[in-house]
């Protein structure tokens, strides 16, 4: 399926764009910057940043393009990102939470937090409210979340819990769990800034060809096996990444797009019935204040 996007010129836009240096992120960086946007990717290896933003320069003919080091499975890293960020950059226009992961086998981060949904869920949500007040300070700024229609395979059960116990883990199933996170994380928070010119959207990027979701697996024979069927149904089912990126980008720049909304295929999509849950998203908001240190109020 081929999408048509009007380009705008984004020339005295900053965006701030997570994952950027592969995969879906790395194409969303690339149509972005050649509408001549200042790119910042972020992501925690230094060495694909790098390749990455030469790469996307070359491409695009836009030489502000850079890269900054995040780690977002470290609750004080993410904060000390986001000040450090905040040195540099007085207002960000365009915040785009891309980066997620795809864990087959149990883990647990540094601060011993499951790492699926400290990845994908807690690692944005610090990111996005440590920002939050340079994001108010521009001109009708958008914070886009990447989502997936995965979140339509599982339940949140009550109360609200961030992890998962080992012996219960399964890797689709947390998550799935996190892209409906993602979902009631865009919902609440445009809802607290419904009085403010920012726009919050939650996308579907489609099944992608990438390697999202490679080597999850701890056992050998299962990682091959794994990938190989991952091969296999990219190379048979999956939008190139470019096309995948577009709904990404849709949901960065058409007018449009309205604040709490889930996008697929660059429309409205369908969102289960618990993403519409607030007393859900308020309890997820407050658990993940709670555990990331931070006011739940700070919006």
């Amino acid at each position: 399926m081929k999408f048509n996007i009007k380009p705008k010129d984004l020339s005295s836009k900053i965006v701030l764009l997570t994952g950027g240096n592969e995969g879906i992120g790395y194409h969303t960086a690339i149509q972005l910057a050649k509408m001549n946007a200042e790119v910042i990717i972020a992501s925690r290896n230094k060495e694909k940043s790098i390749k990455a933003v030469e790469n996307i320069k070359n491409l695009s003919g836009n030489d502000k393009i850079g890269y900054r080091i995040l780690d977002l499975s470290s609750i004080q890293g993410v904060k000390d990102f986001a000040e450090d960020f905040k040195k540099d950059y007085s207002r960000l226009d365009l915040l785009i939470n891309n980066s997620g992961g795809l864990f087959m086998s149990y883990g647990e981060t540094q601060d011993g937090l499951e790492q699926t949904i400290h990845i994908n869920h807690l690692g944005p949500f610090i990111l996005t409210l440590s920002l939050l007040d340079i994001i108010e300070k521009a001109e009708n700024p958008r914070i886009i979340n990447l989502s997936s229609d995965a979140h339509t395979k599982e339940k949140i059960e009550l109360p609200v819990s961030l992890s998962p116990k080992p012996k219960e883990y399964s890797g689709m199933r947390e998550y799935s769990r996190s892209k409906l996170m993602n979902i009631l994380f865009t919902k609440e928070l445009a809802k607290r800034l419904s009085n403010k010119n920012v726009i919050v959207a939650a996308v579907h990027p489609g099944f992608v060809k990438s390697q999202f979701g490679r080597n999850s697996v701890n056992n050998p024979v299962f990682n091959f096996l794994f990938n190989s069927a991952m091969n296999i149904a990219s190379t048979l089912f999956a939008r190139s990444g470019e096309e995948g990126a577009k709904t990404t980008v849709f949901a960065a720049i058409d007018d449009s797009v309205k604040s709490g909304e889930y996008y697929d295929a660059c429309a409205v999509g369908v969102v289960q019935p618990q993403g519409y849950d607030e007393d859900l998203a308020l309890q997820l908001w407050n658990e993940s204040a709670k555990i990331a240190g931070l006011n739940p109020d700070i919006v």
